[in-house]
């Protein structure tokens, strides 16, 4: 199961979340990842690298056209569905799509057994859209009778179902683990939730109980809770406003949220992967290691017969390391084949020379 929070950096988790947060260390045991570094400032160049192992500039070589199509792309979804696991794909602002920003043609053909974008484009064109376009505000300018800071202002009271869109989506997924009990059959889950914490800072805020809710439930149901592991991860860290350009701003831009959950069964039966993954934790990492995380639980999980001839494992094997793999204390940015400006071990020389005001995404 992957959870991803659009624009959410550890630390901001940490503020913003601070009950789910807290659970999920206290009572659910998952590990925090301290050093785990961004590729890109913008989601697309994250999830190319998270589910092909790949990295943006090598990815563009493969599929050069903005308006390309990526049926073809070896996913590591693909894998997991070549082996018989149920694949599902829910991501809240259907125009706004990892693979449709922009322009991007995306998928012709369906890429996981359950793909909800269509189901999202259906119902914009009969309640009208589900997100309102974010609009730049003024400093201190008086937004619904509150004072925001400089930056883009979004309003989460968008309704789906008749309840808020985040609400519909983390239920979704919620059901989804309940219809495909992970006891009996195994699934893989892309879960992506941009609003209401892409524009607005504190507006991570409004996910604190629904999220508390969904890792209570999982919690609760020993058939789910004992045999899911859970990516609860950012993809990039918060860009917008006044807040991003400040000293604890600029660091955060490079480290978002990470935080893993493996089954006690799984510490029973791989303690030294399990060992691993914790002392990875305080290790830098990066997106690229998620993929070869995700390629090594697939070569554990194996089930057959497949339904067709192993595929290869995304574009490269060259890149990153698996999460469950001790990872080297000296290893460094390069070696994690992230970006030097977005390296955190450079912040003390970049912060003083890099000029923010010009920084781009890709």
């Amino acid at each position: 199961m992957m959870l991803i929070l659009d624009s959410v950096p550890r630390t901001h988790a940490l503020r913003g979340l601070p009950k789910t947060m807290k659970f999920m260390e206290d009572e659910m045991n998952f590990i925090l990842f301290r050093g785990h570094h961004t590729m890109g400032g913008a989601t697309f160049s994250n999830e190319v690298t998270i589910m092909t192992g790949t990295l943006i500039t090598d990815f563009e070589k493969y599929n050069n056209s903005w308006k390309g199509k990526y049926d073809d792309v070896p996913f590591i979804w693909k894998n997991f569905s070549d082996s018989n696991y149920v694949t599902l794909d829910n991501e809240d602002c259907p125009d706004w799509h990892t693979f449709n920003f922009g322009g991007r043609t995306g998928f012709t053909k369906k890429p996981f057994d359950y793909y909800l974008r269509p189901y999202y484009l259906a119902q914009e064109k009969i309640n009208g859209k589900l997100t309102k376009r974010s609009m730049w505000i003024d400093h201190e300018k008086k937004v619904k009778g509150r004072r925001e800071t400089e930056g883009f202002y979004y309003d989460p009271l968008i309704c789906m179902e008749g309840k808020p869109i985040y609400d519909f989506l983390l239920e979704y997924t919620w059901d989804f683990l309940n219809v495909f009990n992970p006891r009996d059959v195994p699934s893989f889950s892309l879960s992506f939730l941009a609003w209401p914490n892409h524009d607005y800072l504190p507006s991570i805020r409004i996910l604190e109980e629904p999220l508390f809710k969904l890792f209570q439930n999982i919690k609760r149901s020993p058939s789910i809770y004992e045999n899911t592991i859970i990516f609860f991860m950012g993809d990039h860290a918060f860009r917008w406003a006044n807040y991003s350009y400040t000293p604890e701003g600029l660091l955060e831009r490079d480290l978002p949220l990470l935080s893993i959950r493996v089954p006690e069964r799984f510490e029973r039966k791989f303690p030294e992967l399990a060992q691993n993954l914790r002392d990875n934790a305080g290790r830098v990492t990066s997106q690229v290691d998620i993929f070869k995380t995700l390629a090594h639980l697939h070569k554990l999980g194996l089930q057959g017969p497949a339904k067709q001839g192993r595929r290869q494992y995304g574009y490269s094997r060259k890149y990153g390391r698996s999460l469950f793999e001790e990872i080297p204390e000296e290893r460094d940015c390069a070696d994690a084949k992230i970006p030097e400006q977005y390296c955190a071990c450079n912040y003390p020389l970049y912060s003083k020379t890099f000029d923010f005001t010009k920084f781009t995404y890709d």
